[in-house]
Formats: C-alpha cells, structure tokens, sequence
C-alpha cells in the first residue's frame, strides 16, 4: 500500500503525524530487519573490539536518527499533497521563488519554494507554500524559514509591512552547524528598511508594528480600522502580513505540519478579504485607482 491508498481511506483531518505513524506500520519489517542488524553489529564489535572502540556501538543510532530525519521531511511532502488533493488543489514540489512580489522575499541568498498548493479562494487565487533563505556564510549560515499564504486581491494597495510581535520571537530557524543542522528560536526577519513606522490607537501596538510609506500614511489608516485592528488582534496575532500592490502575503513563521495550521490561514485569508473588499465597496478610496 502506498501514501496515496493511505490517505483515500481516511478522514481529511489526517495531520502529519498520522503519516508518521502509517508509514511506521507500513515499513515494520524494514524496521526489524534494522534491528536485528544492529544486534548483529554490537555483537561483531564486543567480539573483535571490546570496549577499546566505543564509538562504533553508535553507528547504529547514527544511522537511525539521520534516517528519521529524513523520513520525516518526507512525510511533511506527503501531508502538504495529500491535503491539497483532498480540497481540489494543486500541488508542486517545487515553486519558483523569483516570482515572490514581497520584499521578505528579496533578502539573503539560496531561496527555496517548496510544498506549493494553489487554488482559487473566496474568488481570490492564492498560493501557500514554505519559503527559505540564508544569511551568512559557511558555519556561519543562518537559513530562515516561514509558511506563506499568498492571495492575489482584486484591489491595489499601499506597500505595508505588519510585523507580529509574537512571531519575532517564536519562528524556527535552521543553524547550520559543525555537525549537523539544529533548531533555535530566532526571528523571522521582515524587511522594513525605507519604511517609517505608524502608530496606531488601542491595544494594537502590543501585537503588532505597522510599518509604512510615509506618503500613504492617511490611506493606511483607512484600511485599518478600529473593527480591522480588533480582528487582527482577535485572529491574526501569530501572523505577519506584507501587502504589495494586489497582493497580501500571510507569514506563519514555522513550517506548517498540521491540518487546523491550514485552516487557520484560510480563516485569515477570509477575514481579511471580506474587510478589505467591504471597505473598499463602501468608502471608494480615491487612492483606489492609483498604482
């Protein structure tokens, strides 16, 4: 039985670890093969070793992790397909990331599109998809990592960069290390040079920054309502956005391995459409029509 048989009989709330854990099953006798391996080699290394080499008791658990890992990294593919087919989305394996509008996009060097599901959303088109980048050089490597919601919105828009107070301090990020690759908690970088900051009243301020062309400060705070603030702040504060022209991109920060992480960014995506195309259809913007 292959993934696809797997996921056709199950439930669509299916999440990573359900894949994990049928993937487990499914390669139970490569698993006690495994095992019996590793017996056979602890046995041939107390015969002709003893404990004068220790290190090679541990080539077994070695090769286990390594083979995990990227067990693993398979499965998240496996997932990000399968839910994608179970909604009548695309996927690709692979986007191309030099199409990305946003500026977090143009930022340090090896880009990477992965896991890309695409479909039409509330009338929109959108794209979700994991994104990755690097700072630096050599050991000193840094490669950052956020799940991405892009949705294409039938109205230009001021270039406003959102950042989420929690996800600066809350995103996965990979270091590159002498040995292998570790996870730190760390930022997820938005750009916000050549932008000023604009504050806005209430609670806002303790979830979010608002960062801004100066010139459009006024259009700004027409989109951002004191009921768009509240939704943001109720909804949205895990979340950073960058809206570039008709484009909204929607940053989770990790990537995303479950089911209701999906759902919780068409939630988003929907609440944010309604406002903005409400807004624009009752108040008619004489920015509206300027690019």
């Amino acid at each position: 039985m292959q993934f696809s048989n797997f996921f056709s009989n199950t439930v669509h709330d299916s999440e990573i670890g359900d894949v994990l854990k049928y993937a487990f099953n499914e390669r139970l006798a490569e698993v006690l093969i495994f095992i019996g391996g590793t017996m056979v080699w602890w046995v041939f290394v107390v015969t002709f070793f003893g404990t004068s080499m220790m290190f090679l008791y541990l080539v077994p658990l070695a090769l286990a992790i390594a083979g995990y890992y990227l067990f693993y990294l398979d499965s998240k593919e496996v997932f990000i397909e399968h839910y994608a087919a179970s909604e009548n989305y695309t996927y690709s394996e692979y986007g191309e990331p030099s199409l990305l509008e946003g500026s977090a996009f143009k930022q340090g060097h090896s880009h990477t599109m992965k896991n890309v599901i695409r479909g039409h959303f509330e009338n929109h088109e959108f794209q979700v998809f994991t994104f990755t980048y690097a700072l630096g050089e050599g050991k000193e490597t840094c490669y950052y990592t956020s799940t991405v919601f892009e949705l294409d919105f039938e109205h230009p828009m001021p270039h406003m960069v959102l950042v989420s107070r929690y996800l600066e301090n809350a995103v996965n990020v990979m270091v590159d290390g002498l040995l292998s690759l570790a996870y730190v908690s760390k930022s997820f970088p938005m750009v916000k040079s050549g932008k000023s900051y604009l504050a806005l009243e209430g609670d806002f301020q303790k979830y979010f920054n608002l960062y801004i062309d100066k010139e459009h400060s006024q259009e700004v705070l027409e989109i951002f309502s004191p009921d768009v603030m509240a939704d943001f702040i109720d909804y949205g504060k895990h979340y950073s956005v960058e809206f570039v022209d008709d484009k909204i991109y929607i940053f989770y920060g990790s990537e995303v391995n479950r089911r209701k992480e999906l759902d919780a960014f068409y939630a988003l995506a929907r609440l944010l459409t309604s406002k903005m195309a409400f807004m624009f259809l009752k108040k008619k913007p004489d920015w509206l029509y300027v690019k």
